[in-house]
C-alpha cells in the first residue's frame, strides 16, 4: 500500500521527545518496514530526534488554513491509496484533500481531544468543536482507538463508522539492547524507581513523590528518576525541594528517545502512577517501554492496563498513595518476585512491538481499501 500519514497537530512535532511524537515516528517507520510506501505530512517537524525512516516527510507548516490546499497538491503529485490521520483539533484538511481525490481515510484517535481541551486548556467553542469531530469521525472509512475507551467514544460519536482497538507498542529491540548494555551497572543496593512521561496533572507524579518520600525512610539507598517535562514542572519542582530526600530525586528533563532507552534500563521498577479517571483512555508508551526494558511495572488497575501489563507488574487501586507505596515496597523488597516479573516482561514484550501494532493497522487499512474498492466497483 501507499499510505499517506497526516499529523496536522502543531503540538506534536514529529522529531520531538513527547510520547505523541514517538508514536508518529514509530508507527510510520513500522508501516514502512512492513513493505509499504509511507508519505508523512506534518504540521511541524521539530527537533531532538532523527526523522522517521519513511519514503518521504513533508512539513506543511503552521498555517492550518493552507493545509487543505497543500495536502490536495501533495496527493495529486504522490500516489496515495489510503490516508491515515492522527486526530487533532486541527483535523479536517486531510479529509477534504483525500475526499477530493477519492481516497479513503482512516482516523487514528489517541484522546478525546475536544473534552480534554475544554477541561484543561479553556476551549470556549465546545459545541462547534464537537460538531467538527462528529463530521470527521462520521466521514472516515474507519477509526482506530489506542484504548477500548477510545473505541467506545468513537462509537458514540459516529455509530456508523467501524472502530478498532489498536494499542500502542515499543521499540523492543532498542530498549532491550540498551537494558542489556547497562545491566552490569545497576547497583544491587541502590534500587531505582523510575518514571517517564509528560509532567501533567493526570499522570500522578505528585502521588509518586509522596510515595517515594515514605519509602525513602525505609530503603536508604533508593533513588527516584523522573524523565520528561510538562506543565507541572514548576509545581513538581517545588514539591521536590520540600522533600527531606530531595537529594535522592533526579529530574533530567526531556531526553532524546535513545537516551530514554538507556535510562529505563537502569530502573529497578517503572511506575505509571495515573490519577483516577472515569474514562481512562490512555495507552501509555511508558508501560510498553518499561516492559521492553525487561523491568517490572507498578500501575493502577484501570482501563486496559491490567490486560496490557499482565504478569509483568504489580497493580494498586487508582488514586491510592498507600496502595502505590505498598506495590513499590513489594517489588523493591522481594528480590525473587522482582526477578520473576522481569523475566515475564522480557517474554511478554514481544507481543507489544511497533511491528505488531503496524500489522494490526495494516489489516484495517487493507480491509478499508477492500470495502472502498467494492463500493467503487458497484
Amino acid at each position: 500500500m501507499r499510505i499517506g500519514y497526516v499529523c496536522c497537530d502543531r503540538g506534536v512535532p514529529v522529531c520531538g521527545g513527547k510520547g505523541s511524537s514517538v508514536h508518529v515516528r514509530s508507527i510510520t517507520e513500522a508501516l514502512q518496514e512492513r513493505g509499504h510506501h509511507v508519505l508523512l505530512a506534518c504540521a511541524r517537524l521539530g527537533a531532538g530526534n532523527p526523522r522517521p525512516n519513511v519514503a518521504r516527510v513533508v512539513e506543511l507548516g503552521a498555517d492550518v488554513a493552507a493545509h487543505s490546499t497543500e495536502l490536495a497538491q501533495l496527493f495529486e503529485t504522490e500516489v496515495v491509496d489510503v490516508v491515515l490521520e492522527r486526530y487533532s483539533l486541527d483535523s479536517g484538511p486531510a479529509l477534504m484533500a483525500s475526499g477530493s481525490r477519492g481516497i479513503p481515510m482512516v482516523v487514528e484517535i489517541n484522546a478525546p481531544l475536544v473534552h480534554e481541551a475544554a477541561r484543561y486548556r479553556g476551549l470556549d467553542n465546545l459545541e462547534e468543536a464537537l460538531a467538527s469531530e462528529q463530521r470527521l469521525f462520521g466521514a472516515a472509512a474507519a477509526t482506530l482507538g489506542v484504548s477500548r475507551a477510545m473505541v467506545a467514544y468513537a462509537g458514540q460519536v459516529a455509530p456508523g463508522t467501524p472502530a478498532y482497538w489498536i494499542p500502542n507498542g515499543a521499540d523492543v529491540e532498542r530498549f532491550a539492547a540498551a537494558a542489556d548494555a547497562v545491566a552490569a551497572l545497576r547497583p544491587a543496593d541502590q534500587p531505582v524507581v523510575g518514571f517517564v512521561g509528560s509532567m501533567k496533572p493526570w499522570h500522578g507524579v505528585s502521588d509518586l513523590l509522596d510515595a517515594f518520600e515514605t519509602l525513602a525512610s525505609e530503603l536508604q539507598g533508593a533513588r527516584l528518576v523522573l524523565i520528561g517535562a510538562g506543565p507541572e514542572d514548576h509545581t513538581l519542582g517545588e514539591l521536590i525541594r520540600r522533600m527531606g530526600c530531595s537529594d535522592r530525586v533526579e529530574t533530567p528533563g526531556l531526553l532524546p528517545h535513545g537516551e530514554v532507552a538507556r535510562r529505563t534500563g537502569m530502573f529497578s521498577v517503572g511506575v505509571a502512577p495515573f490519577r483516577p479517571s472515569p474514562d481512562f483512555y490512555f495507552s501509555p508508551l511508558k508501560v510498553f517501554e518499561y516492559m521492553a526494558s525487561g523491568i517490572p511495572t507498578v500501575y493502577p488497575t484501570t482501563g486496559d492496563l491490567p490486560e496490557i501489563v499482565g504478569g509483568t507488574g504489580v497493580g494498586y487501586r487508582p488514586g491510592s498513595v498507600t496502595g502505590l507505596v505498598g506495590a513499590l515496597r513489594t517489588v523493591l523488597t522481594d528480590r525473587e518476585l522482582r526477578h520473576g516479573l522481569s523475566a515475564c516482561a522480557r517474554d511478554r514484550r514481544w507481543h507489544w512491538t511497533w511491528g505488531r501494532t503496524a500489522e494490526r493497522v495494516e489489516a484495517v487499512l487493507e480491509a478499508t481499501l477492500a470495502r472502498f474498492s467494492g463500493r467503487v466497483a458497484g
